[in-house]
């Protein structure tokens, strides 16, 4: 994973979260996005009082944008699967 953090998280209170999604000019999903995703799901699901969580993108053109074709696929289909079974 780059050093890069995508998702800026606010703890508004224990029980609302704001998080921000940023990823170059775009937004473009990549790997770093679904490990930085799937980590901030396992926050997420640890936080007891959370009932709230609002997802935002730093750019208001793009939420997110596309997968970035170039990225490294082959680290994507590495991945493990979630505690759901399901994979990243």
């Amino acid at each position: 994973m780059s050093g890069e953090t995508q998702f800026d998280v606010r703890e508004i209170s224990p029980s609302y979260w704001r998080v921000t999604f940023s990823n170059g000019e775009i937004n473009l999903i990549d790997p770093d996005t679904i490990e930085q995703l799937a980590d901030l799901i396992t926050r997420i699901e640890r936080a007891p009082e959370l009932t709230v969580v609002v997802f935002r993108s730093a750019n208001p053109d793009f939420f997110m944008a596309h997968y970035d074709m170039p990225a490294d696929r082959s680290r994507v289909a590495a991945m493990k699967s979630a505690a759901s079974g399901l994979h990243p």
